[in-house]
């Protein structure tokens, strides 16, 4: 490498990285000053001793217990537990990191495996996933702070502890996100593929080989790397909306919308759907929901103190209507009124508009609502946003349910298109 060609990679690729890490350190000092100078202040305060800011700055940097330690303390105590002392001592990080990693690995191993034969059993048996799935979802509703201690208590009963309990409950966080990512991956050959290979007299296990389990290996290694990070991170305390927050809405192929789940419609990626999911089955997130959950079930019945309130009759119609400046029109829901779609747009079977008398002392109440209905469809456009859509209406039915297809949007709802083939 020629003395030019360095100095170039110096200046444009090393320098920006070596610029960014010495900050960091810079305002890591800084913080390590400010942290522990309370402490080191009342130090000198009960030893009754004169001191100056340069003694306050060396002192804080090499306390026994601060509240945050510099980085060349972290360094020195990594060096004397990696180096320093034998490896089977239990003041060592190679002894602490074994122990953690044997379980969280073991677990991790065994909960792969399961995942994968429980995904492979629900999409090859109809009977299969009508009968495992609810259940595989409703073992996650139960907190692991719950079902931990008797995983432990029941295995002691038998004589086995030490590493086969923490495996197990490390098997119980990493198990379920493998099983949603893999029937995911095996269901996504699109129809046309499956009817090739049929066409082809393919057998079960052909398909299976040659065309399901190609098809689910980029959504097999995203399930492992969201199993083994919930793995290690809800067994050692991390909470589960601090995963959800992280991956929901990430983006990258394969992504698009979504088969086979009532209440996920549309994904970013493998890692926003498992996560959407996550959410939904375990912290009743519905928000990330694309469908209420709550309104799915064929007994859900509507809530008249929402469903039955006058709605002002300017969201529907013109004003001119009204012949008067004043808002004195409103739409009195009854049974001659039907829903139509998501946003609550009213089709008027027979006469449902009543006029209220004007009030002439409210000329302004016009311009007030125009500013309310601007405000509740911009609510409108971010809530669909949030669930994953574009926030754009559709011009068929009105709903904010379009979805990016190819070039143009198609409405998830009715199944219009913004107009393109």
């Amino acid at each position: 490498m020629s003395e030019n060609s360095f100095a170039n990679y110096f200046k444009n690729k090393m320098l920006p990285i070596l610029s960014i890490v010495t900050l960091i350190f810079a305002v890591w000092y800084i913080f390590t000053v400010y942290l522990n100078s309370s402490i080191q202040i009342d130090a000198y305060e009960r030893q009754k001793v004169d001191w100056e800011f340069s003694d306050l700055v060396r002192d804080t940097m090499s306390q026994k217990k601060p509240l945050l330690p510099a980085p060349h303390q972290i360094v020195s105590e990594m060096w004397k537990t990696i180096f320093m002392i034998k490896i089977t001592s239990k003041k060592s990080l190679i002894y602490h990191s074994y122990i953690t990693l044997s379980s969280t690995l073991l677990g991790f191993a065994i909960g792969t495996m399961l995942g994968i034969i429980l995904a492979v059993s629900i999409v090859e048996n109809k009977a299969m996933d009508a009968s495992l799935m609810p259940w595989i979802i409703a073992s996650q509703t139960i907190p692991i702070l719950a079902i931990a201690p008797m995983i432990i208590i029941i295995l002691n009963a038998f004589g086995l502890s030490g590493l086969l309990p923490k495996a197990l409950i490390s098997t119980y966080l990493s198990f379920f996100p493998i099983a949603v990512g893999m029937v995911k991956g095996l269901r996504s050959p699109e129809l046309n593929y499956l009817d090739l290979m049929r066409t082809y007299n393919s057998s079960r296990l052909n398909i299976f080989w040659k065309l399901r389990l190609p098809s689910s290996v980029p959504y097999l290694f995203a399930s492992m790397k969201v199993a083994i990070a919930i793995s290690l991170g809800l067994q050692y305390g991390v909470p589960l909306d601090e995963f959800v927050d992280s991956f929901t809405f990430t983006r990258f192929e394969p992504a698009g919308l979504v088969q086979g789940n009532d209440t996920i419609k549309n994904a970013t990626s493998v890692l926003d759907y498992i996560f959407r999911e996550l959410a939904i089955s375990y912290l009743e997130r519905n928000d990330l929901a694309h469908v209420d959950p709550n309104t799915i079930s064929p007994d859900t019945i509507g809530n008249p103190e929402h469903d039955h309130q006058p709605a002002p009759a300017n969201k529907y119609i013109s004003t001119g209507y009204g012949r008067s400046k004043n808002d004195n029109l409103f739409i009195l829901p009854s049974a001659d009124l039907q829903l139509t779609g998501t946003n609550d747009i009213l089709t008027p079977t027979s006469s449902s508009v009543s006029v209220s008398e004007p009030n002439l002392g409210e000329n302004t109440k016009t311009e007030a609502l125009i500013k309310a209905d601007f405000i509740e469809k911009n609510d409108l456009i971010n809530e669909a946003r949030i669930k994953g859509y574009e926030g754009v209406s559709c011009d068929e039915c009105g709903n904010f349910t379009m979805v990016r297809n190819g070039t143009c949007l198609k409405c998830d709802t009715c199944g219009s298109t913004s107009g393109c083939s």
